[in-house]
């Protein structure tokens, strides 16, 4: 397991924990371990789709799904419960974290969009431009996911998550000095409404 905790108007990072025992193993899973996120990853496909003009009250369609892929393979996305809604607003889609709505929109704004927004919030590494990428299918490690989802309540502002406040010498005079480095990610208006 991994925890990590920032300080979202900052990026400064509060506490984490990468193990529960260093010496049994350096590995840092907070840092270095790429792992699937899942339904979290889908807000940024529903960002993609606001920053496209999209509104919450749009109604997504929540039925069986057959996408095409190359080579005549077939993707066929399931609910968690492999049940069917029906029509949905992507507000209830996301709220309910439903997965066939996910990829639909997905397709709708274009898989590279919403790479792309992913980016822009601070996901670093690999990101397939897919339609399962919609449903976490890319990898990801703890700390951009967290610093992603602290755009949000930043209005669009992307505070890069920092470790190091300062360090001093023996005779306490400073070396180096660690601070926040921010940009803009989203609108505000389009941070607002997700």
């Amino acid at each position: 397991g991994a925890f990590v905790m920032l300080d979202t108007a900052t990026g400064e990072i509060v506490a984490m924990v990468g193990g529960r025992n260093y010496w049994e193993s350096k590995f840092n899973r907070a840092v270095q371990a790429r792992r699937q996120p899942g339904s979290a990853f889908k807000p940024f496909v529903y960002t993609a789709a606001i920053e496209r003009g999209l509104g919450p009250s749009m109604i997504l369609q929540d039925e069986p799904l057959i996408v095409p892929l190359p080579g005549g393979r077939t993707y066929k996305p399931e609910n968690t419960k492999r049940d069917f809604q029906g029509p949905v607003t992507m507000r209830t889609a996301l709220a309910k974290s439903i997965n066939v709505p996910a990829v639909r929109l997905i397709l709708m704004v274009g898989p590279k969009t919403a790479v792309d927004v992913a980016r822009r919030c601070g996901i670093s590494g690999t990101l397939y431009p897919y339609p399962s990428t919609a449903l976490g299918a890319s990898e990801v490690t703890l700390l951009d996911l967290t610093a992603a989802f602290s755009v949000y309540p930043n209005l669009g502002v992307l505070h890069r998550p920092w470790a190091i406040r300062e360090v001093r010498n023996r005779d306490g005079a400073v070396l180096e000095r660690g601070a926040p480095t921010s940009e803009e990610a989203l609108s505000a208006p389009v941070a607002a409404v997700m």
